[in-house]
């Protein structure tokens, strides 16, 4: 079983390991900083100035403009090489120390052809915009898993010019063993529109998860032999203790789960010190909270109609 950090030891890793990388990259940041912060009110000087100008020549409009949008996209590209030198010189040693022989790729992630394998999106995939990065791969508590961030966009116009949300978060998947073999099983919220019309609705047992998901199935006894009592206590036990929605297919003897969060993770705070113990903690708690909601699915677990691992 996965043996995880003592406070301690985080303690100590943070202040022997980390800090003098931290301090090195405090450097750099600050000299960043100071050239962002410049852009960042220049930009907000140049929006000002375009709605002042509402009645004005065009000319000037189009200036302030264009002023505003080269501020802000340059205050945006200029982080990048930071954020990349964090992830790669703090992340990954620290997903490391926390998950042994884990592997961590800032600039990889899920393919489209992984993440469209969940079945959860049966439309074209041209009209979705996708992008992934951070890309894990590990073991936790025998499950291997393979998962990114992952943002995935909507096209609402024939021409592609402007696009919805429609996920942003963690998404991956795990293999699982033969006794699934055939089986097909979405577990979505009840918000989710995507119709899976080769599939029935399964009456959940469960009233209080009913409320908040919807579960289809190509085999009714199948999505009773997965998702029984136990296992659906631990989905709703996870919705109450993380506040987090998780959306579950299983399809091809593989288990995918999309985590829908807010925020990037393990994405560097410009406007706080390299050397915050916050934002070192910030980091330390999204990895934990990852293996976390892993462990309370308890995938692994004979509760889940010993679906296994392969």
């Amino acid at each position: 079983m996965l043996q995880l950090p003592s406070q301690d030891e985080l303690n100590i890793n943070f202040k022997q390991v980390f800090l003098p990388i931290l301090e090195e990259l405090e450097v750099k940041r600050l000299k960043l900083w100071n050239l962002v912060r410049f852009l960042y009110i220049s930009g907000a000087v140049s929006v000002v100035l375009f709605i002042i100008s509402e009645y004005q020549k065009n000319l000037l409009k189009i200036i302030f403009f264009t002023t505003a949008f080269l501020c802000f996209w340059l205050a945006s590209s200029l982080q990048r090489p930071y954020k990349n030198d964090f992830k790669n010189k703090i992340i990954k040693p620290l997903l490391d120390s926390i998950l042994p022989n884990s592997s961590f790729l800032p600039h990889s992630g899920l393919s489209e052809a992984e993440f469209f394998n969940s079945k959860l999106y049966n439309q074209e995939k041209s009209l979705f915009s996708f992008k992934s990065e951070d890309l894990i791969e590990c073991n936790i508590e025998n499950l291997n898993l393979k998962m990114s961030e992952v943002t995935l966009l909507k096209y609402t116009t024939k021409k592609k010019k402007s696009t919805e949300g429609v996920f942003s978060g963690l998404a991956g998947f795990t293999p699982l063993n033969s006794s699934v073999l055939g089986g097909e099983l979405r577990f979505v919220p009840k918000k989710y529109t995507t119709k899976f019309n080769n599939l029935a609705i399964v009456k959940l047992e469960s009233p209080r998860l009913a409320e908040i998901y919807n579960i289809y199935s190509n085999d009714q006894v199948f999505a009773r032999f997965i998702l029984n009592p136990a296992v659906m206590d631990y989905i709703l036990d996870l919705h109450e203790r993380f506040y987090q929605e998780i959306t579950i297919s299983i399809t091809d003897q593989k288990l995918h789960f999309n985590w829908s969060h807010a925020v990037n993770l393990f994405e560097a705070d410009i406007t706080l010190k390299a050397t915050s113990e916050t934002q070192y903690y910030k980091f330390v708690n999204e990895i934990l909270l990852i293996i976390k909601i892993i462990r309370q699915l308890k995938i692994n677990r004979q509760s889940w109609g010993k679906v296994g691992v392969q």
